[in-house]
């Protein structure tokens, strides 16, 4: 047996592999994981952000218009105070009066855009038949779709919508029918003015049946 002296050395380190050797089959599964976690990480920290979208302009413009600019910019939409609206004035084509956030705003997408339907410009009084019967009766709107209620207007009374509450991004007529009514007042069967009353400066006051809208 050789003996062993104090000027011997003793190495416990790893052999180094010539150039050209074939690395170990350990070490070339540890470098493939890591290659494979990078990306992943990457992706991970990238899917956290929120993308941001610009507000559209949608003020000055009329419901139906709104609500294809605001779907298109993956964002939601919140209505208020519509009206009154006369028989006949269909609801995509009601005016939109402010919008809030203003237009070029950045947000978040899927954010909430608020439109005031207290819109700028008159809304048309109701042609109103000379003969007519003198009073209406409030029809049952309540479990209607919003769209329906409207339709089911007769030149006897005006609606008026107030708050409607966020819904979207969707298509215009997938909006109108997620909505429906939940409640009115007058309540059915009450019998108002036909089509209003002459007020005492000689104005005109319209009957207008209030409804509430929530989604189906």
């Amino acid at each position: 047996m050789r003996a062993t002296y104090a000027g011997d050395l003793v190495s416990t380190a790893t052999p180094i592999p010539k150039s050209g050797s074939p690395m170990p089959r350990t070490k070339q599964a540890v470098a493939c994981v890591g290659m494979l976690i990078l990306p992943f990480a990457a992706w991970g920290c990238g899917s956290s952000r929120t993308l941001s979208v610009s507000v559209p302009p949608v003020d000055t413009t009329v419901l139906d218009m709104a609500l294809k600019r605001l779907a298109a910019a993956h964002l939601r939409v919140q209505l208020t105070s519509f009206g009154p609206l006369p028989a006949g004035y269909e609801l995509d084509n009601a005016d939109v009066g402010d919008q809030d956030p203003e237009a070029a705003t950045r947000v978040k997408a899927g954010s909430v855009v608020r439109l005031d339907m207290q819109g700028p410009n008159p809304i048309p009084s109701p042609v109103v038949a000379i003969r007519h019967p003198a009073t209406v009766t409030v029809p049952t709107l309540v479990g209607l779709t919003w769209a329906e209620a409207r339709r089911a207007v007769s030149p006897g009374y005006w609606l008026a919508i107030g708050h409607v509450p966020a819904l979207g991004p969707h298509d215009p007529n997938d909006v109108y029918s997620s909505y429906v009514v939940i409640g009115q007042s007058p309540t059915p069967g009450t019998k108002l003015p036909f089509g209003g009353v002459t007020v005492s400066d000689g104005g005109f006051r319209p009957t207008v049946v209030q409804l509430r809208i929530g989604r189906r």
